[in-house]
């Protein structure tokens, strides 16, 4: 694959593959879904790479000063996730934390399951509201009998 008359590097789809599920993840996540090998710095240039060909974008949280990337239109486009729905600049925040809570949520033992939203709509195409995340999970606890 190429972009901006460049060959994409397997390094360079392997950072965005995590993208395709959680729609956007502060770095920190990123780097762990991806399991980057080598330093930290390394995986800032591929971004940064990322970021000049205009497939993935980032904003800095304000309150946790956190840098999260996610999929542009074009990278939308570029990597065939058509299903996907591109990150909206007026819940870009919102989106942050969903994908966040629900990337934490993935990582626990009782979650079988965690679906984002365009993941949400593929599955169930007829669904009204739409949530942001299904987390599905079970839950082990002794049944206390009523009335004690």
């Amino acid at each position: 694959m190429h972009f901006n008359n460049h060959a994409m590097s397997p390094l360079h789809y392997t950072i965005v593959q995590p993208l395709f599920k959680w729609k956007i993840l502060c770095l920190d996540d990123l780097q762990m879904a991806v399991k980057c090998p080598g330093t930290r710095s390394n995986l800032y240039k591929k971004i940064d790479k990322l970021e000049e060909s205009k497939f993935v974008g980032s904003f800095i949280d304000p309150f946790t000063k956190k840098k999260f990337i996610y999929l542009k239109d074009e990278g939308i486009k570029f990597f065939g996730e058509d299903q996907m729905t591109p990150i909206n600049k007026e819940n870009i925040y919102h989106d942050s934390i969903s994908s966040e809570f629900a990337y934490l949520f993935n990582g626990f033992p009782f979650v079988r399951n965690v679906m984002m939203e365009h993941e949400i709509i593929k599955a169930f195409p007829l669904i009204g509201h739409r949530p942001d995340a299904l987390i599905e999970g079970e839950h082990k606890q002794k049944r206390i009998p009523d009335g004690i």
